[in-house]
């Protein structure tokens, strides 16, 4: 019996020795790939000391050179490499092997920097200053801010942190963006008329408006220098109440001049009682808009004619439009889909949806304007309200409004296949731009090309388009066409290919990529 248990334990022993010899060997198959490189700055070439390499949860940093070394076992490496002064990189190695002696090239970002001074030549402390960069959306262009600081006791101000790209610069003024302070006290009297001053809102080198703004032009590792030179205006001080809003709910109140700029100047909210205080309003035309939201978002905007300070500039808010759809479709067209998209910037950019089994829009829309687009194989034809055709125009909403939209989803239409005319096209993916071609713009379609070659050249999402005459653009990166924009359609027409689609036909159409930057 010993001799049968030494024997078992001999085969036992033998058959674990043997289990770990082959897991020991199948690790030693595992490939051992040594990343070796230099993180060098993309303008000077010098080495980069301090950059972080990571793999995953392995990493190392660059040494005083800017070389690293970095070893791992694994059939790919995604490489991230970040430096505060510099934009973050990201590298990849398909196969073992393929990433020894890495060359890596980081963009140092930029500055912008200058003195605001009033037209007497004095500097002028305490002034928000913000870049702008501005993008197209949807065939929308509008800005957004990408840095802001105020100026020291010396007029000076520094945005640092900055992409190599182009840019508006502009001063807000004193207060910079609206803001709670705190409750207005009771009893608050108006600021009379000329009893105080402020600066801006005005664009780089100092104009009101965007159309005399200059460009920045901003390289990477630069330090650009932009002064302002901003006149003093009379400033008044707007007083009203929120009219709808729940004691305790968020408020918001934002001042548009002309409808469009952002204007910075201090506002004192009572969240209890919806009163409010704005101070330092420069005379103009302006859109006051609010929102309060309470689990329920409430919208409301007026407008406001300032030339002296003004009490009582009371705002309703209520729960947004509400659309009411009529929908005449073809047959085929049952389980078609509508949607509301919103176009710009001035509230959240948001789908509204309704199949049609419904009669309304799903929920109530906000201030805005909204472009209509349709699923589920059909085209819109039609979409108007009693004064406006929709697919032309868009559809301007304001807040606590009914609207009857009439909408016609045809069966049918044209398939297209798009090819870029170009062999950077084959590299990253492309948007495609097609409208109307007649005076008002029309029916508009915004969609990505896959054109990398592992996909080879089709639509993301193919889709029929109404038949008609169209003008196609294609580029790469953020969008190019304002193409909502009469005065820079036209601007881009020279530069379009012209596409006719019809009722049934499939073709391919070679685009060429647009490469300018505007018209």
């Amino acid at each position: 019996m010993r001799s049968t248990h030494w024997l078992l334990g001999l085969v036992s022993l033998t058959t674990v020795s043997t289990t770990a010899q082959v897991v020991a060997e199948q690790a030693v198959q595992l490939p051992k790939v040594t990343i070796r490189g230099r993180v060098v700055d993309s303008v000077t070439g010098a080495g980069v000391a301090g950059a972080l390499i990571a793999h995953g949860d392995r990493f190392t940093y660059a040494a005083y050179n800017g070389e690293f070394t970095l070893g791992d076992s694994t059939d790919r490496y995604n490489l991230r490499i970040a430096h505060p002064k510099y934009e973050t990189h990201y590298w990849s190695a398909e196969k073992p092997g393929e990433g020894a002696d890495v060359l890596i090239k980081l963009v140092p970002f930029a500055a912008v920097t200058g003195q605001v001074l009033d037209t007497f030549g004095e500097p002028i402390p305490y002034v928000t200053v913000q870049l702008l960069s501005e993008q197209v959306s949807e065939g929308v262009r509008h800005t957004s801010v990408v840095r802001e600081h105020r100026t020291d006791d010396r007029g000076v101000y520094r945005l640092w942190d900055v992409r190599p790209e182009t840019y508006l610069l502009r001063a807000l003024g004193r207060t910079g963006e609206v803001r709670i302070q705190g409750r207005p006290p009771a009893g608050v009297q108006p600021t009379p008329p000329g009893g105080s001053e402020r600066y801006g809102p005005a664009y780089y080198p100092g104009s009101p408006g965007r159309k005399g703004a200059a460009v920045l032009q901003v390289a990477a590792g630069a330090e650009v220098h932009a002064d302002f030179a901003l006149a003093a205006e009379p400033a008044y001080t707007v007083t009203g109440r929120v009219a709808g809003h729940k004691a305790g709910a968020s408020l918001k109140l934002e001042l548009y001049r002309d409808g469009r700029d952002l204007v910075g100047v201090s506002a004192r909210i009572n969240r209890d009682s919806g009163t409010f205080v704005l101070d330092d309003v420069a005379a103009g035309n302006y859109v006051l808009r609010a929102t309060s939201d309470n689990n329920t978002r409430l919208f409301g905007e007026r407008t406001l004619t300032v030339t002296r300070s003004l009490a009582e500039a009371d705002i309703d808010v209520s729960a947004g439009a509400t659309v009411e759809v009529s929908v005449n479709a073809d047959p085929a067209c049952a389980g078609a889909r509508i949607s509301l998209r919103q176009t710009g910037h001035a509230w959240d950019q948001s789908s509204y949806y309704m199949d049609r089994t419904n009669s309304r829009i799903d929920r109530p829309l906000g201030p805005g304007v909204y472009r209509v687009l349709s699923y589920g194989g059909c085209y819109l034809s039609s979409a108007r309200t009693e004064a406006t055709d929709v697919l032309a125009e868009g559809l301007t909403v304001g807040a606590n409004s009914l609207i009857h939209l009439e909408v016609v989803l045809k069966e049918g239409g044209g398939r297209l296949q798009f090819e870029p005319n170009s062999n950077k096209g084959k590299e990253e993916q492309t948007r495609i731009a097609m409208v109307r071609d007649d005076p008002a713009g029309g029916i508009a379609y915004e969609f990505d090309l896959v054109s990398l070659p592992q996909f080879g050249e089709r639509l993301s999402k193919p889709q029929k388009f109404a038949p008609g005459n169209y003008l196609v653009w294609a580029w790469q990166g953020p969008g190019k066409v304002a193409y909502w924009d009469p005065e820079e359609r036209e601007a881009w027409r020279d530069r379009a290919t012209r596409v006719t689609v019809r009722d049934g036909a499939a073709e391919t159409v070679k685009v060429r990529l647009l490469t300018e930057t505007k018209p």
